[in-house]
């Protein structure tokens, strides 16, 4: 019996290990950092770019193989169904022939077969060096363009997470809400069953709270939903449950109030990818000029051939005879139809676009920061300015309840000052989200999102 019952106790041990275990592993924790940090690593658009830029650096080792010996070989195996004749003068093999007439001979025999290797070293190729260079500058762009998702990324993941985070503290206001007018509700009806409250100041109260109810039951769904779209962006499965670690309280709001002075275009990614494909205009460009040089490479043949009457004879190693050759082979495209001079001046013309969009690129960073700037600054001041207003409406609200119960309030009023107080807290989480939302803005106009 003790046995059992020992053993039962360490069953329901492991049984309640497995389940905090189980527990701990699905509900994922998370500061802001690590979401972050997360996505970075599982985000699909970041790992596409991450893929990219594997294709671009084997695309340089594409290149760098045109350098290298090409070593080819060949085999060809066939069978004369019928010889081709050659038609030479009737006396040529025969003194008592017509040497007015021709007569057709076959050379040759039923069965050939031509074994080859070639090997080809390039000397000189004014394409390949400029390719090479080429390929290593896409490869700089690629990884810009993966420094452009993750920053993208980062946005993303840090708006959700606030959006998450102001949603946490609008739940505990719609909850605040929900009862305290259910303590309107109950006092209302105290004072009613008294005779010191009509049923139409009951009524009235009774709609409000009726509405909040709605409103604490539906704002779960709405946390959900925020929840699943910070999740999405962090590339996490959307069924795994998660605890957000971070605060509204801990978020430095003091971030940039002044435009800096000092401010270097190459911090935005998107200028920087413009110089990159402003070099790879220019070296699209020379290679166009070089493809007036010569092309050398160096070449070696070694191969041998066979020819028998028999097919079984053509394995024979012995009747093989070999040959080889060794030589350089120089080419040189003479003229063109003027075909380069018309593409070296395309690749002109769109080194004067790139330019203009350089410009007209420095010119938004320059105005993007402005509005960034200025957008920030004046969320700041809206939040500070909701912030007062709900101390206010909650000042209001307290002394227009202690009249009512005192009769010489109206419950009209209290109902009014309790909507213009819900109204002010709502305004104050919306404007300290859109703060939160400029600042990101602002860090990434900057180009101090990532770095």
């Amino acid at each position: 019996m003790f046995k059992t019952l020992k053993v039962s106790i360490v069953s329901l041990a492991l049984i309640i290990s497995l389940i905090f275990s189980t527990y701990a592993q699905s509900n994922q924790q998370f500061s802001l950092g690590q979401a972050i940090e997360f996505a970075l690593k599982n985000n699909t658009e970041i790992l596409n770019a991450e893929i990219e830029n594997k294709i671009s650096k084997s695309l340089v080792n594409e290149v760098l193989a045109d350098g290298l010996p090409q070593i080819n070989a060949s085999l060809d195996m066939g069978r004369n169904l019928e010889i081709q004749r050659a038609f030479v003068p009737e006396n040529a093999f025969n003194p008592l022939g017509d040497p007015n007439a021709v007569t057709a001979l076959g050379f040759g025999v039923p069965n050939l077969s031509v074994a080859n290797i070639r090997i080809e070293q390039m000397l000189f190729d004014g394409s390949f060096f400029v390719g090479l260079r080429a390929a290593r500058t896409y490869t700089e762009l690629s990884r810009k363009e993966h420094v452009k998702s993750k920053i993208d990324v980062i946005e993303l993941v840090s708006k959700a997470y606030y959006s998450v985070l102001i949603n946490y503290k609008m739940s505990d206001l719609v909850t605040t809400n929900y009862d305290r007018l259910k303590e309107l509700l109950d006092d209302t009806e105290l004072l009613n069953e008294n005779g010191f409250a009509e049923k139409i100041d009951v009524d009235r109260v009774k709609v409000q709270f009726n509405n909040a109810k709605v409103e604490y039951d539906h704002f779960e769904k709405r946390l959900d939903y925020s929840e699943m779209l910070l999740k999405y962006q962090m590339g996490l499965e959307l069924n795994v449950p998660i605890t957000l670690t971070d605060n509204i309280e801990s978020v430095d709001l003091e971030y940039q109030l002044e435009r800096p002075t000092n401010f270097n275009f190459d911090n935005r990614i998107e200028y920087s990818s413009l110089l990159t494909q402003q070099e790879l205009n220019q070296i699209d460009l020379s290679n166009t000029k070089v493809q007036y040089y010569p092309k050398l490479n160096l070449y070696a043949n070694y191969g041998g051939n066979i020819g028998t009457l028999h097919t079984a004879d053509m394995f024979s190693v012995g009747d093989w005879y070999s040959y080889s050759t060794i030589g350089i082979n120089a080419k040189w495209n003479l003229f063109d139809g003027f075909r380069k001079k018309n593409q070296s001046q395309q690749k002109k013309y769109l080194a004067t676009q790139i330019e203009n969009d350089i410009d007209t690129t420095e010119e938004a960073i320059e105005l993007e920061i402005e509005q960034s700037v200025n957008g920030y600054n004046k969320n700041i001041d809206n939040m500070n300015s909701q912030n007062e207003n709900v101390d206010l409406a909650k000042g209001i609200y307290e002394t227009t309840k202690i009249k009512y119960k005192e009769g010489i309030g109206s419950n009209s009023e209290v109902l009014d000052a309790d909507a213009a107080l819900k109204q002010a807290q709502t305004n104050y989480y919306n404007a300290l989200y859109q703060v939160l939302v400029s600042k990101v803005e602002l860090q990434k106009s900057l180009g101090e999102l990532y770095k």
